[in-house]
């Protein structure tokens, strides 16, 4: 018992580093959709919260949102650079991906209501990378 909790220790602690390290800046020159907040254009920063979130922070507003990411993506290698993907419905765009540089592995954002009734009457539109860095 004393064994699995020390491992448990280990592995959290390895994990915690880990995952502060997992931010992504980006300059988005539109306004976007992250879960059911509507964000403005501007400055932001991607960071991972937990297996099953990302936080997208306004840099100058401080506007924040929390979207579930619980689907797991994945390339055959390794990215270059980070990137964001959207998914643009008409006018409206909405975070679909994120992806860090350096890791074969991003995360995709689940579809909010909104997103899934636009889905049903325009084909969406894919965007990659928005002046995404690490």
């Amino acid at each position: 018992m004393t064994k699995i909790f020390a491992v448990a220790i280990a592995v959290i602690l390895i994990a915690i580093p880990a995952m502060a390290e997992a931010k992504i800046a980006a300059k988005i020159p539109f306004e976007f959709h992250a879960g059911d907040t509507t964000l403005p254009a501007g400055e932001y920063v991607i960071e991972v919260l937990s297996a099953l979130n990302i936080r997208v922070t306004n840099k100058d507003t401080g506007e924040a949102a929390v979207v579930q990411t619980p689907i797991p993506i994945s390339e055959a290698a390794p990215l270059r650079s980070a990137k964001l993907v959207f998914s643009r419905y008409g006018s409206e765009y909405f975070l679909a991906e994120a992806w860090w540089a350096e890791r074969s592995n991003g995360r995709a954002i689940l579809k909010t209501n909104l997103e899934v009734e636009l889905a049903k009457r325009i084909a969406p539109v894919r965007i990659e990378s928005v002046s995404a860095r690490k």
